[in-house]
């Protein structure tokens, strides 16, 4: 999940509060592929209580999609459904959005009646794909009036057995099926028996301890730099050697240290000149997250996301709390919270696989 805390509202502007926080959820195929995007806004404690109606609660994530974040940088060139209530959506305030990628996700409407059907035949003959939210106990032939391009179905707070779309309302809505807020491994395989074609929730950011998998070779030996990393005195000849010895992490860092966010003004061919430009302290993190990132599976990528962003946030709260010499714990701490899920296996397994500090292995495994 990502979060964007960037909107605010007139009365606290001057304050900087945050009034919402726009959030992020990726929705995957049944394949663990990144289908598209689906948005929530919700309140902070800053905001008025009647903020979160569903026409204000509109208005602040198209503020935010459109003015602030761009809807290029948050969809990334996937789709993307936007929650919208009925008035937001009889009156057509989601004309602001790109029809090629916009899905309109229905929700806050208590029942389906002749304004809610107009309003999604209006917004599909303009071009935008309606995404319905339905539940077991819901009556499937008013709903099929609405001819929505997907269904959706929650399976979060209140915990419904997928078995409980039966065939009949699969047939009655026949169209595409997302289940949303799928928390666990076991909840994901369900639905998959169940039909559905899209998925979403914390899922992905579990372990399949039941596959498992073991290192392959080259990556036992990457996982040794964490070692060399952990040490008061870095070994930039043993770094040196094992890079030499990859093929993938050679080049990756030739491509790095030759790219325009280090600046270097003549190329940079040899491994240990580009060891010795990057210094111990950005080589450190380099290693970190190159050896993290070729880890996982390309269905991790959405996790990898949120792993650097974790990494980067308990660097940046480190300096702030003035500890700038345990940052990089801090930044190994929020980029490793997550490599018991890319290796498949408990936690306390995939601490003894990664040789990292002592400390750093001690708050992964909760035991501070």
């Amino acid at each position: 999940m990502r979060c964007y805390s960037d909107i605010k509202t007139e009365s606290n502007d001057h304050a900087g509060g945050l009034d919402a926080l726009c959030v992020r959820q990726p929705i995957f195929e049944m394949n663990s592929v990144i289908w598209g995007y689906e948005l929530s806004v919700s309140p902070t404690a800053a905001a008025d209580a009647p903020f979160f109606d569903p026409t204000t609660a509109f208005q602040r994530l198209a503020h935010s999609v459109l003015d602030i974040i761009g809807f290029e940088h948050i969809a990334n060139g996937r789709k993307l459904v936007v929650p919208i209530g009925l008035e937001p959506l009889v009156h057509d305030h989601y004309a602001v959005f790109p029809k090629e990628n916009t899905l309109l996700g229905v929700e806050w409407v208590p029942q389906v009646g002749d304004e809610l059907i107009r309003g999604c035949e209006r917004a599909r003959s303009a071009g935008y794909s309606i995404v319905m939210t339905v539940t077991p106990n819901d009556d499937c032939r008013m709903l099929q009036n609405a001819a929505a391009d997907m269904y959706a179905m929650n399976f979060g707070k209140v915990q419904i057995d997928p078995r409980a779309v039966g065939d009949e309302t699969r047939k009655i809505l026949a169209s595409c099926w997302l289940a949303r807020h799928v928390h666990s491994r076991e909840i994901h395989e369900l639905v998959r028996q169940q039909g559905f074609s899209y998925v979403h929730g914390e899922f992905f950011c579990q372990p399949d301890v039941k596959s498992g998998r073991r290192l392959s070779s080259t990556e036992l030996i990457r996982m040794t730099l964490f070692k060399e990393l952990s040490q008061k005195d870095i070994d930039f000849n043993r770094i040196e050697n094992v890079i030499k010895h990859d093929a993938a992490l050679a080049l990756s860092l030739i491509q790095y240290i030759n790219s325009a966010a280090v600046g270097v003004r003549a190329r940079v061919n040899s491994i240990r000149h580009a060891l010795a430009l990057l210094g111990a302290n950005v080589l450190k993190k380099w290693i970190a997250v190159a050896v993290v990132g070729t880890t996982g599976h390309r269905s991790h990528q959405e996790l990898l996301t949120i792993l650097l962003t974790r990494a980067r946030f308990s660097e940046c709260l480190a300096c702030a709390a003035q500890m700038s010499d345990r940052a990089y714990e801090a930044f190994s701490i929020g980029l490793l919270s997550g490599i018991n899920v890319l290796l498949n296996c408990p936690m306390v397994d995939a601490v003894k696989l990664v040789p990292v500090a002592d400390e750093v292995g001690r708050v992964l495994n909760g035991d501070r």
